[in-house]
């Protein structure tokens, strides 16, 4: 697991690109048939499937990722997944080793670890909103 500790001294929080992955569902990162087979998976599975199309690509991409040695050299492996994603039997398969490692209940468990932050962030959000109205 040294591929988060490697990001984070390149300064690549990762929420730059999976957040366009997650709330796009992968359309614009995959190749087409690639990210057609994650949405049969997110159809038929939830949104678990969804995360373990981040892991999947994350797995594809660390031999990349761990070789790169600047902010830039991962961020632009992170938006290159065309041709690294281009074989949608592999990539399925990493997707569903992902998934038998990523029961409902690990979910759940990782999920709640971050609930506290986004309550705050909600809070805070709130704080903001009715101030400018106040304004």
């Amino acid at each position: 697991h040294a591929l988060p500790p490697h990001l984070e001294s390149l300064g690549l929080d990762l929420s730059l690109v999976s957040t366009q992955w997650l709330m796009l569902g992968f359309v614009t990162a995959l190749p087409s048939e690639t990210a057609l087979r994650v949405w049969d998976l997110f159809l038929s599975l939830g949104v678990r499937a969804l995360f373990a199309a981040a892991l999947a690509t994350l797995r594809l991409l660390r031999a990349t990722l761990l070789a790169a040695t600047s902010f830039e050299a991962a961020y632009k492996a992170l938006k290159a997944l065309h041709e690294p994603a281009l074989d949608c039997d592999a990539f399925v398969r990493l997707m569903t080793e992902e998934l038998a490692a990523l029961s409902p209940e690990r979910l759940c468990e990782l999920r709640s670890a971050h609930v506290p932050a986004v309550l705050r962030e909600q809070a805070e959000r709130e704080r903001a909103r009715s101030a400018s109205r106040a304004a």
